[in-house]
């Protein structure tokens, strides 16, 4: 009785300390992929997250947890994280309990919990608002099922177990469907000795224990059968992000890449922990490890053959099982080293040696862990909420407003209110000015960049400060708004280019999507070759000291490469840049014409595969120079057919 209250504390005192270490920075504000997670699921319906999978990005399990929180303990970042948090604690004291069960020693589960409580990869996703620490967690739950399973899965409890926490691993993430394989083939292992005597008996028996694992993927089946289109063009997806932005040109088995998996496993201690890894690995017994080799490997294979290597963080479920058996391993080289040595307390003080190397490690990540989760340049989720309230507050419905295209925790609670804005300014064609928002420390000529776009056509004069909210700053570009083509009729359009009379265009009109009273130009190309096509009409603008910019409005379809514009003479760059980008975006259903939400990235966008029903409006901007410029319309006709519509523009002169 002592011994279980005392191990009880233990493990209670082992649990608080797991939650003191990613307690702090809990609440900074969100960045990277947590932060897309938040945008694209953040207050999504089950139905929604459940029968639809949205990209990579999407966990879905992790999300609902998620949402739950926010509804319950309010719209916060340690809401949205609380079910990481949690998780990624509670794999502590579950790593305790494989370990012993793995292994026989309660030393090896101790250990093993010690080494979970201060993992890199563990602290991480614990403070990430993402599905990895839910993993960790729902892999040590399937291990602890599958170990029960062993001997008897007679209990209900443990068969509902199983089925649940693997059909709950890949809500979390479904490519974790490998390692709920490689479980199954470890279990598997012990078939391979049938017994002389009672053989029937013995595999009816057996067969028994399988129904589990046959509901379990089953029940997964369903899920990806529900999805199976939407996993599909995630696959796709992934694969052309890993193209773009991670310059690999597939996802294939390479050695660096294997060493990367299991490098970032026991970070933060280095390669030489694999030592103890091998040691631990070797010392288990019977059939111990052949099982652990299948759960090790198989997962490593499936996406081998799939042609789909995943980051190593799609690996994080073999973390468990690398820790208990980096913690075999210490236990048996301390009995090794204490059976060489004469030292009675030889044993002790190998323990204590490697407990040490661990520790200091662990200690000197953390001190520079934390600090680089603070002081990230975006919105927190209360200063973002103020921002929403003040536009509906202080701008009229004609004042453009423009965000930082990376920020996603603004974007999920302004992009809607700029959207409708965007849209009022490009059919009315009236333009009341502009206001930039951002943090604090983003040069507010640089807010509205986009992607690989590092070069600002604004100044920093041209803006002045209007309001502080929190963190961020709000901002009036100094500027008087001033029509320069003035309409974007048809009509007017044509009239500026003579497009009739060019031979290789041939050009119709078409009822505009966004206003019933407007038609839009239909422009086919007779050739297949791309080319510039410039209005005859222009416009002659001289200025001295700050020159101002130049605004350009059109709308578009969503998948169209031609596009509209200014082109400015004289001296100078002419580069441009988008405001809002893909903020603009609407889909055309029942002849009703509804703002649509897009991925930030536009090669991660959810929307469907036929575009058709998608248009886009675009603002983009542009500096003028000192001097006399000629100002003119443009097309740039890439597609075979175009579609333009609105297609006006503004001098923005300054204030003063």
């Amino acid at each position: 009785m002592k011994l279980q209250v005392s191990t009880s504390k233990a493990m209670i005192l082992l649990f608080s300390l797991a939650i003191c270490l990613r307690l702090p920075t809990l609440g900074s504000v969100l960045s990277g992929d947590e932060a897309t997670t938040f945008l694209m699921h953040a207050g999504s319906s089950w139905e929604s997250l459940f029968l639809s999978y949205l990209g990579p990005n999407q966990h879905t399990l992790f999300s609902v947890l998620s949402n739950l929180m926010m509804e319950i303990l309010g719209d916060s970042e340690i809401a949205f994280r609380l079910p990481s948090m949690v998780a990624g604690s509670l794999a502590v004291p579950l790593t305790v309990l494989i370990g012993k069960r793995l292994t026989g020693s309660m030393a090896v589960g101790w250990i093993g919990g010690i080494l979970m409580a201060f993992s890199a990869p563990n602290i991480l996703w614990s403070q990430v608002g993402r599905g990895y620490a839910l993993t960790i967690c729902l892999s040590l739950a399937v291990l602890f099922f599958t170990l029960k399973g062993e001997d008897d899965f007679s209990r209900w409890s443990w068969r509902c177990g199983l089925a649940l926490s693997g059909l709950a691993m890949v809500l979390t993430l479904p490519s974790n469907v490998y390692f709920l394989l490689g479980c199954a083939v470890a279990f598997l292992v012990r078939f391979h000795v049938i017994p002389k005597q009672n053989k029937s008996s013995y595999l009816k028996e057996k067969a028994k224990s399988l129904v589990p694992w046959a509901i379990m993927f089953f029940l997964v089946l369903i899920y990806f059968l529900l999805n199976l289109s939407d996993l599909q063009r995630g696959v796709k997806i992934y694969k052309e992000y890993a193209r773009l932005l991670e310059g690999l040109g597939n996802l294939a088995f390479t050695p660096a890449r294997i060493i990367g998996i299991f490098e970032n496993l026991i970070s933060p201690w280095g390669l030489w922990a694999y030592l103890l890894f091998f040691i631990g690995w070797g010392g288990l017994k019977g059939e111990r490890v052949l099982q652990l080799f299948f759960i090790l490997i198989v997962p490593i294979g499936f996406a081998w053959s799939a042609e789909l290597l995943g980051p190593p963080r799609s690996y994080i479920y073999l973390l468990p099982l690398v820790l208990i058996l980096m913690a075999n391993g210490t236990l048996i080289l301390s009995r090794v080293l204490s059976g060489w040595f004469t030292w009675p307390h030889m044993k002790e003080f190998t323990v204590a040696l490697v407990a040490v190397g661990f520790l200091w490690s662990s200690i000197t990540n953390l001190k520079n862990y934390y600090p680089s989760r603070l002081g990230n340049a975006y919105a927190s989720i209360n200063e973002a909420k103020q921002v929403s309230e003040y536009i509906t507050r202080e701008t009229t419905p004609h004042q453009m407003v423009v965000f930082p295209f990376d920020d996603r925790v603004l974007r999920f609670f302004v992009e809607e209110q700029v959207a409708k804005k965007m849209a009022q300014i490009f059919t009315g064609e009236n333009l009341d000015g502009l206001l930039f928002i951002g943090h604090k420390d983003i040069a507010p000529k640089n807010l509205p960049l986009v992607g690989l776009v590092k070069t600002s056509p604004l100044s920093d004069h041209s803006f002045v400060l209007v309001q502080e909210i929190g963190d961020l700053r709000v901002y009036k570009l100094d500027v008087q708004a001033v029509p320069l083509f003035t309409t974007g009729s048809a009509p007017d359009v044509q009239s500026r280019f003579d497009l009739e009379k060019h031979s290789r265009l041939e050009v119709t009109t078409m009822p505009s999507p966004w206003t019933g009273d407007r038609r839009m130009l239909v422009i086919q190309k007779n050739g297949g070759t791309d080319f510039l096509f410039k209005s005859h009409q222009s416009k002659l603008v001289e200025s001295e000291g700050e020159a101002g910019y130049l605004l350009s409005v059109f709308g578009r379809k969503l998948d169209q490469s031609s596009i509209a514009g200014i082109l400015r003479s004289g001296k100078g760059e002419s580069s441009m840049v988008f405001l809002n980008y893909l903020s603009g975006i609407s889909r055309e259903e029942e002849g009703r014409l509804d703002w649509f939400p897009v991925h930030p990235y536009y090669n991660f966008r959810p929307v469907p595969d036929n575009l058709e029903p998608f248009w886009r409006i675009e603002f983009s901007i542009m500096a003028l120079h000192n001097g006399r410029q000629e100002i003119r319309e443009a097309f740039s006709l890439k597609d075979r057919v175009s579609y333009f519509d609105g297609l006006h523009s503004y001098l923005l002169y300054p204030g003063s």
